[in-house]
């Protein structure tokens, strides 16, 4: 698989045996750089100027945005909601988010500085705050702020329960579910995607969630096209908390 633009030269190579162990050549073309990156190693995905964007939605036709947000409209419209999105990486899924509505509130958080520094200079201010911090670890006041917002959607896009599998790939898990169950307000919803066949931690989080929210719907989609051909499917779940 290959690609080019004016700024960038790009070759995959698909010889990866799993999701996440892929890589790529980019050759950056202003200062005749090259240089070898994992479709994982997203601090050096986000140094580059849409990079990331590129990689996973041009190359990798990545549907998980779009199909988890279609998927949450198809069950309530965005229109006077309180979004909190968890793991926001370069702003893909709050750029979908804002041509797809007008929502009351869209603040995002991710662990990593990066992701907020690529935001910004690939899309703007197109949340209406962007907080780095570690899930995992909130402090009393951070806690107490996320809960002062209210929020009545959470979303988690390509980042649930990874790490008994992948070491790398910085994704949420039960704990931090906890957290984020604690956060939402009753009666809102919880939206994001796990692989169709289910790894062992995100086996954990669907029968946590099952003990205090209803599923409200289940989709298997093609999230997308890894580097060797062959497609990996996703199952975007949407759950509504029924208790505190």
């Amino acid at each position: 698989m290959e690609y080019e633009n004016e700024d960038y030269k790009i070759v995959c190579f698909p010889v990866s045996k799993k999701q996440g162990d892929e890589t790529f050549e980019i050759l950056i073309k202003s200062t005749n750089e090259k240089k070898l990156i994992g479709i994982w190693d997203y601090e050096s995905l986000y140094k580059e100027p849409f990079l990331f964007e590129i990689i996973y939605q041009e190359i990798c036709e990545s549907n998980s945005i779009y199909e988890v947000w279609d998927t949450f409209c198809s069950v309530k419209l965005l229109e006077n909601y309180k979004i909190l999105d968890i793991g926001a990486g370069s702003g893909l899924s709050g750029k979908y988010i804002r041509e797809k509505s007008n929502p009351e509130t869209l603040i995002a958080l991710d662990i990593l500085p990066s992701a907020k520094a690529a935001c910004l200079r690939d899309y703007g201010k197109i949340y209406d705050d962007y907080l780095v911090w570690d899930l995992a670890n909130l402090t009393t006041e951070q806690q107490s702020f996320l809960k002062s917002k209210n929020f009545n959607c959470i979303t988690i896009v390509s980042a649930s329960g990874g790490s008994d599998d992948d070491q790398d790939s910085h994704d949420v898990e039960i704990n931090e579910f906890k957290s984020i169950l604690d956060i939402v307000s009753t009666g809102g919803y919880i939206v994001f995607n796990i692989r169709e066949q289910e790894l062992k931690g995100q086996s954990l989080i669907r029968k946590y969630l099952e003990s205090y929210c209803e599923k409200v719907i289940e989709k298997t989609y093609v999230h997308r096209l890894l580097f060797n051909g062959n497609n990996s499917n996703n199952k975007v779940l949407v759950y509504k908390k029924l208790m505190a």
